[in-house]
C-alpha cells in the first residue's frame, strides 16, 4: 500500500508540473527553452545491466538481463548553461538469469541449472545538465541522484531466493520500497521543427541492495548497475 500511495502521490505532482506548464507561452518551442522555463520530453531505449549479485546463489554464471526503459521529463533552467530535470523512468522486466549446474542430495548427481530473477521499477532521476553547446543544439553532461521504487513482486524461477537453493517452480516475493543511487551520462539533441530530437547515454549505479522480505527477515538480493542508451524528443 505504501509503495501505491508513494508512486501515485508522484505520478500526480508530475502532472500538476504539466498543467503549469501548458499554462507558459510559447514554451512549446525548444529554441526559446532559455526564456520561457521549461520543456517536456520523452525518452525511450535499452538498459544493459551488470548487476553485483549480494547472494551466493546457486548458479554458475549469472547474466544481466538487457531491458526495455522509457521516461517521461520536465527541464527547468537555471541559468544559461544549467538545467534541473526531474524524471519518471520505467523500467521493464530486469534482473538477471544463470546457468550452471548443482548438486541434488535426492538423486546424488549433478543437475543443470536454469533461474531467473526479474522485476520491474519506477525511476525518478533528479539530475543537473550542463550545456556546454548551446542554442538549438545541444551537447552535454548530466548527473544527479535517483530513487528507485519497486511497486510490484520480484519474481524468482528455478531458484527459491529465501533458501538461495535450485528449486524447481516459480516464487514472488515482496521488495523493499526503494533503493537510491546515481546517474551520470552525456546528452545531445538537435532541433526539428517545433521540437528537438535528443539522445543520452548515461549511468545507472544503485548504492543499496534490493531486498526481499522472507519470513519475517530481510535478504539481499543484487545492487542494479548498468548502462541505459536512449532516444527521444523534446516539446
Amino acid at each position: 500500500m505504501k509503495k501505491i500511495l508513494f508512486t501515485g502521490f508522484t505520478l500526480a505532482l508530475f502532472l500538476f508540473a504539466g498543467v503549469l506548464h501548458a499554462q507558459r507561452p510559447d514554451s512549446r518551442n525548444p529554441r526559446y527553452v532559455d526564456s520561457y522555463g521549461l520543456n517536456f520530453g520523452f525518452r525511450a531505449g535499452a538498459f544493459f545491466g551488470f548487476h553485483d549479485i549480494s547472494r551466493n546463489l546457486d548458479s554458475d554464471i549469472y547474466n544481466s538481463l538487457t531491458n526495455f526503459n522509457f521516461a517521461l521529463y520536465r527541464i527547468f533552467p537555471l541559468s544559461g548553461s544549467l538545467f534541473f530535470q526531474s524524471e519518471l523512468n520505467f523500467m521493464i522486466i530486469q534482473g538477471i538469469e544463470g546457468k550452471g549446474s548443482v548438486y541434488t542430495g535426492t538423486s546424488g548427481m549433478y543437475v543443470n541449472v536454469s533461474n531467473k530473477i526479474s522485476y520491474s521499477s519506477i525511476d525518478i532521476p533528479l539530475l543537473l545538465k550542463y550545456c556546454f553547446l548551446g542554442g538549438p543544439e545541444q551537447l552535454g553532461f548530466l548527473g544527479g541522484l535517483h530513487l528507485s521504487l519497486t511497486p510490484g513482486a520480484i519474481d524468482a524461477e528455478g531458484i527459491n531466493l529465501a533458501s538461495a537453493e535450485y528449486s524447481q517452480g516459480k516464487w514472488s516475493y515482496d521488495s523493499n520500497i526503494a533503493t537510491f543511487g546515481f546517474t551520470a551520462g552525456l546528452f545531445a539533441g538537435i532541433p526539428a521543427g517545433q521540437r528537438r530530437l535528443t539522445g543520452d547515454i548515461r549511468l545507472i549505479y544503485d548504492v543499496n541492495d534490493l531486498t526481499i522480505k522472507e519470513g519475517g527477515n530481510t535478504l539481499r538480493i543484487l545492487k542494479r548497475r548498468g548502462l541505459a542508451v536512449t532516444a527521444g524528443f523534446e516539446f
